[in-house]
């Protein structure tokens, strides 16, 4: 709490907003919520190529959701090096 606390602080006193935000997603395990909702009426309504097209974008989706949780987890290390040191 006292870290989130000093981070609030930090953020609302003109210091780093970012890392105040990067602290809490690396180390509190705050998260961002990433919903993805695909709503079908019935199969026989969706052509072979609608289909596909409704494959390539929800591939695509999850791929910017890993890709930027994976950026999310880099930072987080190199914060804890930085840390070590």
């Amino acid at each position: 709490m006292k870290i989130a606390q000093s981070l609030f602080n930090m953020a609302t006193t003109g210091g780093s907003v970012a890392a105040a935000i990067f602290r809490l997603k690396a180390r509190a395990g705050w998260r961002e919520k990433h919903d993805v909702t695909v709503k079908a009426d019935s199969q026989e309504h969706y052509t072979d190529a609608g289909l596909q097209q409704m494959i390539e974008a929800i591939s695509e989706s999850l791929a910017e959701a890993q890709a930027r949780e994976a950026a999310n987890t880099a930072i987080g290390r190199t914060t804890a090096l930085i840390e070590a040191e």
